[in-house]
């Protein structure tokens, strides 16, 4: 969990230093350590969430309780609706995406990858992604509506 983690703390770095507010979209065009550090993050939070589902029950309530503990899913949720546009030109709801490490991932692909985590989260920790819902204010609330 360290390096999603340290990921989560730079996105973080990096969204604050551009004042990304919640609910919009950082622009990852021209920023290659903004673009390096996303995609390590949603990486491994897809490796997280593999592992996640293919555990049994009862670690996965372990995982669950050390997720709450931690925050991590809360901090992941706080980042993804700064790096997901609210106004896409096509909804982008894939089960899995695929990625080519090989290849200079652009801002579009990006993005599915980080739909994709949403709906990895949504799938598979749903109640968690409803507590941090229900913890928002009105405003961040509405945003996440949309």
């Amino acid at each position: 969990m360290t390096l999603a983690e340290k990921a989560a703390i730079h996105m973080m770095a990096i969204l604050s230093d551009a004042g990304v507010p919640f609910g919009e979209c950082l622009c990852m065009v021209t920023d290659v350590e903004a673009r390096d550090t996303c995609l390590t993050l949603m990486l491994a939070w897809k490796l997280i969430l593999a592992f996640f589902r293919n555990t049994s029950q009862e670690s996965r309530a372990e995982y669950a309780a050390f997720f709450r503990q931690t925050k991590a899913v809360e901090n992941l949720l706080g980042i993804l609706f700064r790096l997901i546009p609210l106004a896409m030109e096509r909804p982008i709801v894939k089960e899995d995406v695929a990625v080519n490490i090989g290849e200079i991932v652009d801002g579009e692909s990006l993005h599915e990858i980080c739909c994709s985590v949403f709906y990895d989260l949504l799938q598979w920790m749903p109640a968690m992604v409803r507590q941090w819902w229900n913890g928002l204010d009105k405003r961040r609330s509405s945003i996440v509506d949309k």
